[in-house]
């Protein structure tokens, strides 16, 4: 092999593992086709690869995805076969992976990683000679940044090859979608541009980029655009043939609390384009609720000392205070079973270096010493006892786990208009339902943080919430209880709760309904009137509100994968609405129901190689064995090699059990284009085997192939068989390749396929029982070779 050997950890690059070591597979044209509709985007990644080696390969790719994409496709090419992966629970998955690749064909698995944020997509069995294009689907949603939606490639979507023979073309092409005028882009440099209106009223913007050499992109590509009105609130509708008694809806808006001016009425088409800029913020009109006092209540009681949880905290406390902006106050109140306050002032401290300094000294040393958690003390210190002419923010850093919960809700529902509860929630093991109730009553934001690797991006979030105003009191009222309800805030509300939406983030919600419910089905959005803006949400919506966008699975998708994601959120602790069981069950269900990517599900996609049919397995029914002797004697070993044939046996399997020694589920197994395994006509005392293109496969115990392995395959020790070998068993000799023959008659029907369990001979039940328990092994009954 004269591949490129590496040893980093690679990204987006195909590679294969020989020797324990990574080899570049090449990489001939790759193309990322991008769809945006306001603020949903559908993110195609096209890659052609081709197997220039003289050998057989299994083949990786890691693609590194942000919780909040959905991977809602996995679609492979291999020469002229086109082949749609299917989701399916991840074990079965592997398994059937597992088999196919066994039985000499081409297949593709993708999943989620467990322990980080990455896809791992493995191609098993790639022929020499054989060309893979890969085609894999992620769905997002957009941020604002700089009062502008921004859509971001990371670089890494597009792998850097130094070598002058594995450069490879490369297209990047950008459909963006807006109800409303686009009137600003910032496109990557060298694009073409093109701007056009269709007949549906749905402006569009399409940007294309392409080169001969990747080595030109020195950057992640990012688009940035604004539309004239970024306040207007944007609905679509969707139907898809997949799920044809439904329709998902989408909702979404930017708050931004910017009264238009004439002049900016009058230049809605305007439409302004530069090339790799950051949209200036100053360009947009900007409302600030003025300087603040911010105010950090600190949870520093026994149960914050274990799982990080006290370091993580700390962490966070000096991100905030360090992001804080000048003119601010601030104040931190560490607390347990009793609380003070680091400045020992009524006004708390004045944002300078010399105050920061001070305090981060003081943080250093938190112990998380301070005995129980008494949180009503600390807070209503807050609220009530701290002196400044500033709008309060309280950021409060807890895992929850306080004592009289009622009263400090009580509390923070209690709070002034102008001071707002932000919580986050600390650890894995975090009362979810407390910090976010709180944050709901004192009209400000919830965050988690569980690693030190999400402190960052929470901080600027919470900050960026505090700062700005919002919408208080916010609320969706159904006229119809929907199938999935869903939004970005991503966790579940009751009927009872409302939100508090803020300025300059999108807010998207999402439902999906029965279809005979469309026409009758209403939507209203309400909240409080701001004080100051004298701003409300005050709209409702049927379906005829809704624009229809072409059939598919977008809004579906997102819809589930944003639903998988508040499941998550909302059993973030240990003891809230859902247990662990039950959560993963809910899930996998979406997951599978709505073919959308989650860590308990697995795309899997097969090949079938020499124009062979993909079908069910076949099963026969073996006649009972003659005798067994002398078991205890017998040891199990570890390998075997499989001469299997790979042609001719297809069946379907019912549920296979085996009176109390173990149950093997094989109904899974029969959904058709999954994989195929071969079964040999045989006997335990006679086999027959007559494929001329056997393959010889290392099969690992587990699944079908532990199955055959144990039971009904002809199993070798190594080396490989040469075609004129001789085969003994006791007194019986063979010589030649189609054929093995020992004492007893044809395996014949096992069982038929409609029967979920079956009865067995005694003795040949029990030899089965042996061979799973391992006090038994096959070398007495099936021909051995030496």
């Amino acid at each position: 092999m004269e591949n490129t050997v590496v040893q980093k950890e690679l990204c987006c690059q195909f590679f294969a593992k020989v020797d324990d070591k990574q080899y570049l597979i090449p990489l001939k044209n790759q193309r990322v086709n991008v769809r945006v509709m306001n603020s949903i985007a559908t993110i195609e990644i096209i890659q052609t690869y081709f197997n220039d080696t003289s050998d057989p390969l299994e083949v990786f790719l890691n693609v590194p995805v942000d919780q909040e994409y959905g991977v809602g496709k996995l679609i492979v090419q291999i020469d002229e076969k086109i082949i749609e992966g299917k989701i399916l629970e991840k074990q079965k998955a592997q398994e059937r992976y597992d088999d196919a690749v066994a039985a000499g064909h081409t297949a593709a698995l993708a999943q989620e990683e467990e322990d980080k944020e990455e896809i791992k997509l493995i191609i098993g069995n790639l022929l020499p000679g054989q060309m893979a294009i890969v085609h894999l689907q992620l769905l997002s949603t957009l941020k604002v940044e700089a009062a502008a939606y921004c859509l971001r490639l990371p670089i890494h979507y597009f792998p850097a090859f130094f070598l002058e023979q594995n450069r490879y073309t490369y297209q990047f092409n950008a459909d963006i979608q807006s109800i409303s005028p686009i009137t600003y882009l910032s496109y990557p440099s060298e694009s073409k541009i093109d701007k056009t209106e269709s007949d549906e009223k749905i402006h569009h913007v399409q940007i294309s980029k392409e080169g001969q050499s990747i080595l030109s992109l020195e950057n992640e590509l990012v688009v940035y655009f604004r539309t004239s009105d970024m306040e207007k609130t944007v609905l679509y509708s969707q139907e898809s043939d997949n799920h044809p008694d439904e329709v998902a809806l989408m909702l979404s808006f930017v708050p931004s609390f910017i009264q238009k001016t004439a002049t900016e009425e009058e230049s809605h088409n305007s439409f302004e384009e530069v090339e790799d800029e950051l949209p200036d913020p100053q360009s947009v009109q900007h409302i600030s609720i003025g300087d603040c006092m911010y105010i950090f209540i600190v949870d520093q009681s026994g149960s914050m000392g274990s799982d990080d949880k006290n370091t993580i905290t700390c962490q966070a406390l000096i991100l905030f205070l360090k992001s804080l902006p000048p003119g601010s106050q601030f104040e931190v109140i560490p607390f347990g079973s009793i609380f003070k306050t680091l400045s020992g002032k009524p006004e708390g401290f004045q944002y300078n270096d010399q105050n920061l300094n001070q305090v981060i000294n003081e943080i250093n040393n938190f112990d998380a010493e301070m005995g129980g958690t008494s949180l009503y003390e600390p807070l209503n210190h807050a609220i009530n006892d701290i002196k400044t002419t500033l709008n309060k923010r309280i950021f409060m850093l807890t895992d929850g786990e306080v004592d009289n919960k009622q009263v400090v809700l009580d509390l923070a529902a209690s709070c002034p208009f102008d001071i707002r509860i932000h919580t986050i929630g600390v650890g894995l093991d975090c009362d979810v339902e407390l910090v976010k109730q709180c944050a709901i009553l004192g009209r400000g934001s919830f965050s988690m943080v569980a690693e030190n690797k999400d402190l960052k991006s929470m901080v600027i979030t919470a900050l960026s919430r505090a700062k700005d105003p919002s919408y208080s009191n916010c609320k969706f009222s159904l006229n119809h209880t929907p199938i999935i309800e869903t939004n970005t805030l991503n966790y579940t509300m009751e009927s009872k709760d409302t939100y508090e939406l803020f300025a300059n983030e999108v807010f998207m919600y999402y439902i999906i309904i029965p279809k005979e419910l469309q026409h009758s089905f209403s939507l209203k959005l309400t909240s409080d009137t701001h004080p100051i803006q004298n701003k409300v949400l005050n709209q409702e919506w049927d379906q005829k509100d809704f624009q229809p966008i072409e059939r598919g699975d977008e809004i579906f998708k997102i819809a589930a994968r944003m639903k998988m994601n508040q499941i998550n959120q909302d059993v973030f602790g240990s003891s809230n609405r859902y247990n662990q069981t039950a959560r993963d069950k809910q899930i996998q269900e979406l997951s599978l129901k709505y073919q959308v990517l989650s860590k308990l599900t697995s795309f899997l996609a097969v090949s079938k190689n020499d124009d062979q049919t993909l079908g069910e397995l076949k099963v026969t029914k073996l006649n009972t064995l003659q005798k067994i002797n002398d078991y205890d004697q017998m040891s199990q070993q570890n390998n075997y090699n499989c001469l299997y044939q790979s042609q001719s046996y297809t069946s379907n399997f019912g549920n296979f059990a085996l009176q109390g020694a173990q149950q093997y589920d094989m109904q899974d197994y029969a959904e058709s284009g999954a994989y195929q395994c071969a079964l040999p006509q045989a006997t335990l005392n006679s086999f027959k085997y007559s494929s001329p293109k056997a393959e010889k496969k290392q099969i690992s115990s587990g699944g079908i192939k532990g199955f055959f392995k144990k039971i009904a395959g002809v199993f070798k020790k190594q080396p490989k068989p040469q075609p004129d070998m001789s085969y003994s068993h006791k007194d019986q000799e063979y010589i030649g390749e189609k054929e093995c023959y020992m004492e007893n008659e044809m395996m014949e029907e096992f069982f038929e396929p409609e029967v979920e369990s079956m009865s067995m001979p005694k003795k040949f039940r029990t030899l089965i029982k042996l061979i799973i328990l391992n006090k038994a092994n096959l070398k007495d009954y099936i021909p051995s070779m030496n």
